[in-house]
Order: C-alpha cells, then sequence, then structure tokens
C-alpha cells in the first residue's frame, strides 16, 4: 500500500522514472503539466550523471582521446548490471587489470585500457531481464548474449576518434585459444593478442564478483582458474604475464602458512603472486603471539600459504583470543 513499483526493460529510463517518482511524491502536485516538469529534470539530471560517469571511468583508467558520444555509452554502463555485476565497475577494472598485463608484455597500455573500457559496450542493447535472469539462460537467450560483441563491434567502429582494431577488441573478447569461444569460433592466430589480454582480465574480473547465480569466488581460486587455462583459453604468455601481476591472496586476506602459523597478508611482491609478505598472528596451535612477526614468504624459500581462513575459523579465532 505505501509502495510504488517501477519497472521497465530499460534501465536509464527506469533511473528517470524513479528520480521523477521520488520528487512527485515528495512534491505532492499530481497532475500532467508538473509530471512532464519532474520527468523532464530527471532525464536531463540522468543524462549529466552519464557524461559524468564516462568521463570518471576513463580518468581513472588513464584512457584519454574517448569522443563524448563515446564516454556518454560508457556513462549508459552505469545503470546497467549483467548477471548482477555492476557493468561499469567491470569495466574499469577491467582496463586497470588489462593495462598491467600490456605493460609486462610491452604491448599498447592506452590500448589495452580502452579495450578494456570498451569490450562490454554492446551489452548496452541487451535487454535487462535477459543480462540479469537469475536461471540458466535459454539457448536463445544465450545467442541474444553472445550479440553483445557484434553490437559491441558496430558501436565502436561507427565511433569517432576510433578505428577498427578497437572495435575488433570488443568483437573478440569472447574468442578462445582452442576455438571453442564466439562469436566466430576462432582460434589461435586468428584474433589479435589485445583481444586476449582484455579476455582474461574480463574472466578474472568476472570470477572474482558476485554473480545472479553464484557467490563470487575467493580471488586465490580465481587466480587458480585463470593459472589452468593457458592453451586452453587463453595463450600461455599472456597467462604468465596475467599471473606475474595479480596477487593470489589480496591485503587483509588471513591465510594459514605451511608450518601452521596463521597470518595477515601485507602486500605481496610483483613477480610473486602466490607468495605474499604476512604478519604471523597465532601460532601452529593456534595461540596468540604476543609480538606479531612480518615474514616474506618470498624471501623464506620453505614457507607457502596452505589455505585461506574461512568466516567461521576467522570467528573460531578472535573467540579463541578474546578468552585469553
Amino acid at each position: 500500500p505505501e509502495a510504488v513499483t517501477i519497472s521497465s526493460f530499460d534501465p536509464v529510463r527506469r533511473e528517470v522514472a524513479k528520480r521523477a517518482m521520488a520528487r512527485l511524491v515528495v512534491d505532492g502536485r499530481i497532475h500532467p503539466a508538473r509530471i512532464e516538469k519532474l520527468i523532464e529534470d530527471a532525464r536531463a539530471e540522468v543524462e549529466q550523471v552519464i557524461r559524468e560517469e564516462g568521463e570518471r571511468a576513463a580518468y581513472e583508467t588513464g584512457v584519454h582521446g574517448l569522443h563524448l558520444e563515446v564516454l556518454k555509452l560508457l556513462g549508459r554502463l552505469k545503470f546497467r548490471t549483467s548477471y548482477g555485476q555492476n557493468q561499469l565497475s567491470h569495466a574499469i577494472e577491467t582496463a586497470h587489470i588489462a593495462g598491467m598485463i600490456a605493460a609486462e608484455l610491452g604491448a599498447d597500455v592506452n590500448l589495452a585500457k580502452m579495450g578494456g573500457l570498451l569490450h562490454d559496450l554492446g551489452k548496452v542493447k541487451i535487454p535487462d531481464e535477459i543480462l540479469n535472469k537469475p536461471g540458466k539462460l535459454t539457448s536463445e537467450e544465450f545467442s541474444i548474449i553472445k550479440m553483445h560483441t557484434t553490437y559491441g563491434y558496430n558501436l565502436i567502429l561507427n565511433a569517432k576518434n576510433l578505428d577498427k582494431t578497437h572495435a575488433l577488441i570488443a568483437y573478440q573478447h569472447h574468442e578462445s585459444f582452442d576455438g571453442s569461444g564466439y562469436p566466430l569460433g576462432i582460434k589461435e592466430e586468428e584474433f589479435i593478442e589485445q583481444a586476449q589480454i582484455i579476455s582474461i582480465a574480463d574472466k578474472f574480473d568476472a570470477l572474482t564478483a558476485d554473480r545472479v547465480y553464484r557467490r563470487s569466488f575467493p580471488p586465490h581460486e580465481a587466480y587458480e582458474m585463470c593459472a589452468a587455462s593457458g592453451n586452453y583459453l587463453f595463450k600461455e604468455h599472456i597467462v604468465n604475464a596475467f599471473l606475474y601481476n595479480i596477487a593470489a591472496y589480496p591485503s587483509g586476506s588471513l591465510v594459514e602458512i605451511n608450518n601452521g602459523y596463521i597470518a595477515v597478508v601485507i602486500d605481496t611482491p610483483r613477480g610473486y603472486s602466490t607468495f605474499p609478505r604476512v604478519k604471523l598472528l597465532f601460532d601452529q596451535n593456534h595461540r596468540q603471539l604476543a609480538e606479531p612477526q612480518e615474514v616474506s614468504l618470498a624471501e623464506a624459500g620453505n614457507l607457502f600459504v596452505t589455505k585461506v581462513l574461512t568466516v567461521e575459523e576467522i570467528r573460531a579465532l578472535q573467540s579463541k583470543a578474546s578468552q585469553g
């Protein structure tokens, strides 16, 4: 009784309606002229947000030279989710990871970052109810999802200040080394390398994000899944460049070391993705250390992480520590 449901297949129009409705409820003047005015105001406000979000994404990733119309398309991803993951956040993270991989390979970093930002641009044309369907997609629905690569290719190819290479990255970022990808099922040397850089960056960020049909994978599990994909989904040297720059155990993770000690991850030196610098907190009997000790697993030689503690294990440790 005290709720209004707003429904639209277009997430941008839905955002406009939501803002207009909120103002209408506060305003209290329900007549056609007032409604039209509030809708126009809300539409202008959302368009401004779209532009600002596109500019912010380009600034955060250090990508230069995008035309205003491309920035607006990018900004529309702010109001888009795919399987529950915000599309603009995903684009930004993919761009950051792709840039690191490109730098490691000596490839064009700006092209990789731009490719990461724009790789899913075609999803602005995919119906929201398919992008966020909680259950299994039908073959017809999956065929529609796969069209985002073609839509992205056409949008980028027709945009100012972009060329066919940028378009091909979007078109080929779901192709696989073994030919099992889409849209064409091409393999090995038939696709451009930059598309593979974006592809593995895209995969890692997607794995570590919650989806409507599953919880996110912990970074170390996503790391292992990507590590196992060399000469299968991705070229081996691209996988190696990715692994060299990704921390399997993010700062703040509580981990168990092979000597039984419990530690918190401080940071991870580049090139030693599974050997972080840690601070030892508990001994092998799970007794809290009087003085935490910093240890570099990369330098220790015989120490390594055996597992990441679960929430339940962390709570048990905290409970034991509080009891003295």
